[in-house]
């Protein structure tokens, strides 16, 4: 068995890039090659390439614009260098999605959404980074996901080099777009007791950020069967919002039904969803606040007559649940 290092990983990823930019400098023009830096420069983070932002930005302002639309007429030899022509209806997709996911980020986030697509954009070129990382693995998404790579790789990989931004995009178009296989492989993951085939973050995210039922169904059993596992629990629950609202609403059923506000996850969840209190404070997320929002996500006129009572609480869950759909309402 070979002996791998930080060197040797580093090298391993500094020649790929080598090989991949040599190849763009033969094929894009100057302002191509500008944005193509910005991109293959990002660092496990959103891509920042802010001129081009500022540019679809301006587009989608008319009414019934889609990123894809932009990206097909100005970025198209873009698109090309980074996404297999096989994978590009995938992509395309993927980024006309974006708006039906919430736009803040980070443990002191809301769970808030809008129709606009501004919040979201640096993920039209996270995705392409990410593309260009699949394709250093020399391998399918699901071979990824469980592990099918070479000695090498699979060390890459274990050793946090993997380079992936926003992997549960990927997951959840190719979920999307009804690859059989690749449905099996995530209904494996989440059913397997193969402890080394492990259901991620990313995975998680995925599924939920689909808008494939099912597979958010047996989410919510994987979440129930999670029993003593306060750590599965936890994971599901912080990132369960950050999906469709279908998703998000068949996990807070399960939430719900099954009374698991009792564990300290689902409380620290609902504090991370809604803002309402600290992580010092947990003792203030209790039944009453799962009510309101049962009562508030499934009638908007109920969260307006809230939002206009004089209880704290009921105003700001109310107010919560109309952000949760659309921030402007909020």
């Amino acid at each position: 068995m070979r002996e791998y290092s930080y060197t040797t990983r580093n090298a391993l990823w500094d020649n790929y890039k080598k090989e991949f930019g040599d190849k763009q400098k033969k094929g894009l023009d100057e302002t191509t090659l500008k944005i193509n830096s910005e991109i293959t420069n990002s660092y496990y983070d959103y891509a920042d390439v802010p001129n081009i932002e500022a540019e679809i930005e301006k587009m989608l302002q008319i009414e019934g614009f889609l990123p894809s639309q932009y990206t097909k007429s100005n970025l198209d030899e873009l698109v090309n260098c980074y996404v297999p022509k096989t994978d590009q209806v995938n992509y395309y997709q993927a980024i006309d999605k974006l708006n039906q996911f919430q736009y803040s980020r980070g443990y002191d986030r809301r769970t808030v959404r809008t129709k606009s697509y501004v919040n979201n954009l640096k993920v039209i070129f996270s995705l392409l980074n990410d593309y260009l990382v699949l394709g250093f693995f020399k391998c399918t998404l699901s071979q990824y996901l469980t592990n099918e790579l070479s000695e090498e790789l699979l060390d890459f990989k274990e050793n946090g080099y993997s380079r992936f931004g926003t992997l549960d995009h990927m997951i959840a178009q190719a979920i999307d777009s009804g690859d059989i296989k690749f449905i099996t492989c995530i209904q494996d993951m989440i059913l397997s007791d193969n402890n080394t085939i492990v259901v991620t973050r990313d995975v998680i995210r995925g599924v939920i950020k689909s808008s494939n039922g099912e597979l958010h169904e047996l989410l919510g059993k994987f979440l129930l069967a999670a029993k003593l596992q306060e750590g599965v629990r936890q994971v599901i629950c912080e990132n369960m919002d950050c999906g469709t609202v279908e998703g998000f609403l068949t996990l807070f059923k399960v939430v719900y039904d099954n009374n698991l506000i009792r564990f300290a996850s689902v409380k620290r969840a609902i504090a991370t969803w809604t803002g309402i209190c600290d992580e010092e404070n947990m003792d203030r997320i209790t039944q009453k606040i799962l009510e309101l929002m049962n009562q508030c996500l499934y009638n908007k006129d109920v969260a307006y007559e809230y939002a206009n009572s004089n209880d704290s609480i009921q105003i700001m869950i109310a107010l919560w649940s109309l952000g949760f759909y659309e921030i402007n309402d909020s």
